[in-house]
């Protein structure tokens, strides 16, 4: 680079003042001083490293002065320039690569070096995009520079992978049937009543409440019975939904699914959900119980709720009878959990 240039009035000082220029370089958009040195004086050729730049600005600078004496430094001042000279070299500047359109990966501000460039992230771009084209067989790529100067690919190498199978996602894990489904009422009124009786249910008894029918769209999603395990072993029986018939539970079973309970010594709510929510509208619908292996004991009492129109208990294929206590109205303990219709 070589800059001329002269002082304003030639000669009215002698010797004449130093001149130089202040220089600059936009690059990426940004004006940036030029490396490693950036202010030039006037009339001589440096050489600099190779750089990328877009366009080129001269700020002149001469000689000041204080008190009629020459100060050594420059300042910015007007000057008569005649010519800015300027060499370039025929290097590619500002490399970029890219899959396609998709933005660049690798990107080099400076020119590119003769010895080469080694493409990081190139493998990894690569096996990105087949992973999202499995049946690609070409993958596009776009090598881009700023200027119009020659580019040679002298050697290309990637080790590519196998796209990894796509991921399983985990199964989500089992509901909890022992619980209320979220969003669950309550259909019957709580009790704090104390149980004094209770009704057996083993391989040959088994006990039901008959219910009034849910209203229309409210859909039954779990129960809960008052139940005590008196054996020694784990308890294992059947709750199952029935018509009414007769006014007794009907000989198929609408829904049925198992119930565990342990031993224990005391009576304890037990909840257990329906493997799926039901709807129970228009009849009367029967709740069962039955234990198949052990037994339970179902407590009841009195004061029957109003939803709750029979209280009933069975022996082997014999007929249903009305519980009978405790008086006036007996009933078997039990709450249940609706799910009202969905707006």
């Amino acid at each position: 680079m070589r800059v001329e240039a002269s002082p304003p009035a030639v000669g009215a000082l002698v010797p004449p003042r130093r001149t130089g220029a202040r220089l600059r370089l936009l690059s990426n958009g940004s004006w940036l001083p030029l490396a490693p040195l950036d202010t030039l004086p006037t009339g001589t050729e440096q050489s600099f490293p190779a750089q990328c730049a877009s366009a080129l600005m001269a700020e002149m600078l001469i000689e000041g002065d204080a008190a009629e004496k020459r100060t050594g430094v420059l300042i910015p001042g007007m000057l008569n320039g005649r010519r800015i000279g300027l060499r370039f070299t025929r290097q590619p500047c500002q490399l970029s690569v890219a899959i396609g359109n998709e933005p660049p990966f690798f990107s080099a501000d400076a020119p590119l070096p003769e010895a080469g460039l080694v493409v990081a992230g190139l493998a990894r771009a690569i096996n990105r995009y087949l992973s999202d084209h499995p049946s690609a067989a070409v993958v596009p790529l776009n090598i881009a520079t700023a200027n119009t100067h020659p580019l040679r690919i002298i050697a290309f190498e990637a080790e590519l992978e196998a796209p990894p199978p796509a991921a399983t996602p985990d199964a989500p894990p089992p509901e909890p049937t022992d619980q209320p489904r979220p969003g669950e009422r309550a259909l019957l009124p709580p009790t704090d009543r104390i149980p004094r009786v209770a009704r057996l249910c083993d391989a040959d008894h088994a006990a039901g409440l008959r219910l009034a029918p849910l209203p229309q769209g409210v859909r039954l999603s779990s129960v809960q019975l008052q139940l005590r395990n008196p054996g020694d072993e784990e308890a294992r029986g059947t709750l199952s939904l029935h018509a009414d018939e007769h006014g007794s539970p009907a000989g198929t079973a609408l829904a049925s699914w198992p119930i565990a309970l342990p031993a224990g010594d005391t009576p304890r709510w037990v909840c257990s959900r329906l493997p799926a929510p039901r709807p129970l509208a228009g009849q009367p619908w029967w709740l069962v119980c039955r234990a198949e292996h052990g037994s339970l004991q179902w407590y009841a009492d009195t004061h029957c709720p109003d939803l709750i129109d029979a209280a009933s208990h069975c022996r082997g294929s014999g007929p249903w009878l009305p519980l009978d206590t405790p008086a006036p109205a007996p009933w078997l303990h039990l709450q249940a959990g609706v799910l009202d219709p969905e707006d």
